[in-house]
């Protein structure tokens, strides 16, 4: 499923260092990436993404469209506060390796006017859960 959010795209690192060091003021910037998500969300995707999201490992890939460049480390770190946001929705169980598969966010090149985040996020298939009994796949 693609979310898209059209003209917010995240903080690098060094400024979530600079603006973001007080707890309210991160807390004020992830309520605000929720809010987005959920209003870029049709009703039935949300309840889809929280049930699937709380039994099955997720994988979840940023695109974010910018005027300005962020370098690799850079956008790499930028992706926390998104990853918090779905994490509070329920979207994902967890941002840790057994529930979360993270791929390389990508950065493209965009206008001022047309800055954006796409947030592509779906269940990763295993052949455990989907079977249900635990028993094991060869």
């Amino acid at each position: 499923m693609k979310i898209l959010i059209p003209g917010m795209v995240p903080p690098s690192p060094n400024e979530l260092r600079r603006k973001y060091r007080h707890p309210h003021a991160y807390r004020r910037l992830r309520d605000t990436w929720q809010q987005a998500i959920v209003g870029m969300t049709w009703p039935s995707d949300r309840t889809t993404l929280r049930n699937s999201g709380q039994k099955s490992r997720m994988t979840v890939q940023l695109t974010i469209h910018n005027s300005r460049r962020y370098d690799e480390d850079n956008l790499q770190g930028c992706q926390k506060p998104v990853l918090d946001a779905l994490k509070n929705l329920g979207y994902i169980h967890d941002d840790s390796p057994q529930w979360l598969s993270l791929l390389s966010p990508i950065y493209l090149p965009s206008t001022r006017k047309a800055k954006r985040t796409e947030i592509q996020i779906f269940p990763e298939w295993d052949p455990k859960r989907e079977r249900g009994n635990g028993d094991r796949v060869l």
